[in-house]
């Protein structure tokens, strides 16, 4: 039983790694295909502003209405 949970955290630990290193890779990729300053940057953030926001709104209000309730 201990085994299998170590390598459930190991699994768990790796997948993070993995997806802060290509959340990186692609804030270079964007930063060097849109440029840090200027007209596109801005335009870009502006654009993406938008449906993040709805995106945490909704997520968030879903997920803690759904698991809040079902953890305590």
């Amino acid at each position: 039983m201990t085994n299998q949970i170590g390598r459930s955290s190991v699994l768990l630990a790796s997948g993070t790694v993995v997806s802060r290193i290509l959340g990186f890779v692609s804030a270079v990729v964007l930063a060097r295909t849109v440029g840090l300053i200027g007209s596109g940057a801005d335009a870009f953030a502006l654009a993406n502003q938008l449906p993040n926001n709805v995106y945490a709104i909704v997520a968030g209000g879903v997920l803690s209405a759904v698991f809040v309730p079902q953890i305590i």
